[in-house]
């Protein structure tokens, strides 16, 4: 009896992903150099507005910004902001924006994981 009893809480207790508990979809970003800066950009749809930002890199640095109040509208092939932030070759960077469309009932992630390669000028390598 106690070995039901005790299965029985464990499954209740830890849950389970339902329905309310959706996942955001995760959209896979493009990244290269443009006029010598780094450009994220992803196939954006009407509607789209990018309301947060993180850049993350291997060495420990992380720059967030939330663009509640005024978010960003993507346009065509137009580059993401990245605040300001220089990228450095040889190091990895992840970066994600958290994407939002009055159109679908759930926030998107734009994702992209790269590194800017330090023995070939221009060269960046893409992490999928």
């Amino acid at each position: 009896m106690k070995p039901y009893l005790l299965l029985s809480a464990i499954f209740l207790l830890s849950g389970c992903p339902g329905y309310s508990d959706r996942m955001a979809d995760r959209v896979t970003a493009n990244v290269s150099l443009r006029n010598g800066s780094i450009c994220i950009a992803y196939p954006s749809q009407y509607g789209d507005r990018i309301i947060a930002a993180e850049i993350s890199s291997a060495s420990g640095e992380t720059v967030n910004h939330a663009f509640y109040k005024n978010p960003f509208i993507p346009e065509g092939d137009r580059c993401l902001p990245t605040l300001g932030y220089v990228f450095k070759p040889g190091i990895k960077y992840s970066v994600n924006y958290t994407l939002d469309n009055t159109r679908f009932d759930m926030w998107k992630i734009v994702t992209i994981t790269f590194e800017i390669d330090p023995n070939v000028p221009g060269k960046i390598r893409i992490e999928r």
